[in-house]
């Protein structure tokens, strides 16, 4: 259910291409109801096999335009009790790092970064853990449903990048 909600936003994002998205409309995009397609996002593993690009993921999640898009209390006030400039963590695995491995999805927590980092090890030799900054304001969303403290960003938004290896 969750990746035809995200194929079909994707395809619907596509075909208007140029217009103007920057507005919601009770609580739809392109028709489909905002809270599935945070489920599909959240539900996925890999979010770049339903949303196709990391330039969907970041076109409709600036059009949600809502980074605490919850109802749960305890991710509001997390939310709202960072500060202005946040420091977050990606962990990722293979032979190089390039552009692919930025991605969207990072978290406030350098644990749980090197755990992404570390738990598929065995199909790379090399780990990493990034870090950089971001304002607060370009955070696109944030959610803890999945006890990861997520969040997703424009990876072109992080400020201090730099990697170790773990």
């Amino acid at each position: 259910k969750q990746f035809l909600l995200a194929k079909e936003l994707f395809y619907r994002v596509r075909r208007i291409k140029g217009m103007d998205t920057t507005k919601t409309i009770d609580g739809e995009i392109f028709g489909l109801p905002i809270d599935g397609i945070i489920d599909a996002y959240i539900g996925t593993e890999d979010p770049i096999e339903v949303f196709r690009s990391y330039d969907t993921i970041i076109d409709i999640f600036t059009m949600i335009n809502n980074p605490i898009h919850s109802a749960d209390k305890s991710e509001t006030e997390t939310f709202n009790a960072l500060p202005d400039r946040v420091k977050i963590y990606r962990g990722v695995y293979g032979e190089y790092l390039d552009d692919l491995n930025m991605g969207t999805s990072w978290t406030l927590k350098e644990s749980t970064g090197k755990f992404f980092g570390r738990r598929f090890k065995e199909l790379a030799e090399n780990v990493y853990l990034m870090q950089g900054v971001i304002d607060k304001k370009d955070i696109l969303f944030y959610t803890n449903q999945r006890k990861e403290h997520e969040i997703i960003v424009d990876p072109s938004k992080i400020k201090n990048f730099r990697w170790e290896y773990v």
